[in-house]
């Protein structure tokens, strides 16, 4: 399973995100500056035998009019991409 994890501290204006597969995008009102976090290559659930994952924690402080964006991997991956195949 591919996930974003977002955690808002508003007192603190403070953004902790970590992620498999899936990225994070702020951008910055002031600056108008674009920033991509990525997640981590593993998906959430499936393990490798004998190899340990670990998630990093990003941490980001925002201003008011900052905007964050989240992404899923589409409806087309939940149902077979394109050629819209079932699963049956």
């Amino acid at each position: 399973m591919n996930v974003s994890c977002v955690v808002i501290d508003k007192k603190e204006q403070k953004l902790s995100y970590s992620g498999a597969y899936r990225p994070l995008i702020f951008l910055e009102s002031k600056t108008n500056k674009i920033t991509e976090i990525k997640g981590q290559r593993f998906s959430l659930g499936y393990t490798y035998a004998g190899v340990s994952k670990e998630y990093k924690t990003h941490y980001l402080h925002y201003s008011k009019d900052d905007s964050f964006y989240l992404f899923s991997d589409g409806i087309t991956d939940q149902f077979g991409g394109e050629k819209i195949k079932n699963s049956d």
